[in-house]
């Protein structure tokens, strides 16, 4: 199984922001996926940022670009940070 998450962050305040997620789980070995998005909030806390996102649990993406998730649905482990652009 490939475990992948997407976040897109839209900043609403100051350490505050609106996130929207997309996890998606593949099968490699059928290809097989299924994919599963929300919407939630994230605020910077002690230089991490809390995520929160209904459904699809919490997550912390923490100083050093790791990302946690305390869902299956959802990837945990270094992040690849970008701008979007």
């Amino acid at each position: 199984m490939t475990v992948t998450t997407g976040l897109d962050f839209v900043r609403t305040g100051p350490g505050e922001w609106r996130v929207r997620v997309r996890c998606e789980t593949r099968d490699t070995r059928t290809g097989r996926w299924t994919a599963r998005t929300e919407s939630g909030v994230a605020v910077q806390s002690m230089e991490m940022v809390m995520i929160d996102v209904g459904r699809l649990g919490r997550m912390v993406l923490f100083p050093n670009g790791e990302l946690a998730s305390n869902t299956a649905a959802c990837a945990s482990g270094t992040a690849d940070l970008g701008t979007g652009d």
